[in-house]
C-alpha cells in the first residue's frame, strides 16, 4: 500500500519521468521512487495526517505508519522517497 501511495503521489504531483527501484531480501524490502519534481514543500510531510482526509492528503502519513523507515531526499535531479519494511539488520 505504501508503494502505491508514493508512486501515485509521484505521478500526480511530481514531474516525469517517475522511476521505481526495488530491492528485496528474505527479511526486508526497500523501494525508492524518484521523479524530477521538487517534492513536498513541507519537510515534515507525512509525519502527521494532513487535513481531514476527505480530499486525500493521507498517503504519506499512511506510508510513515506502515514502513519501518521512510526518507525523503531532494537534489538537482529531483525528489526521491525511500521506503524500508522488514528487519534492516542481518542476524549475527
Amino acid at each position: 500500500m505504501a508503494v502505491s501511495e508514493v508512486v501515485g503521489n509521484a505521478l500526480r504531483h511530481g514531474t516525469p519521468p517517475v522511476r521505481l527501484r526495488l530491492w528485496s531480501a528474505p527479511d526486508r524490502i526497500v523501494v525508492a521512487v524518484h521523479d524530477r519534481g521538487p517534492g513536498p514543500k513541507d519537510p515534515y510531510a507525512g509525519l502527521l495526517p494532513a487535513g481531514d482526509g476527505t480530499e486525500g492528503g493521507l498517503g504519506l502519513w499512511i506510508t510513515h505508519q506502515s514502513c519501518d523507515h521512510v526518507t525523503h531526499h531532494r537534489d538537482a535531479d529531483g525528489f526521491t522517497i525511500r521506503l524500508t519494511a522488514g528487519d534492516a539488520h542481518f542476524p549475527v
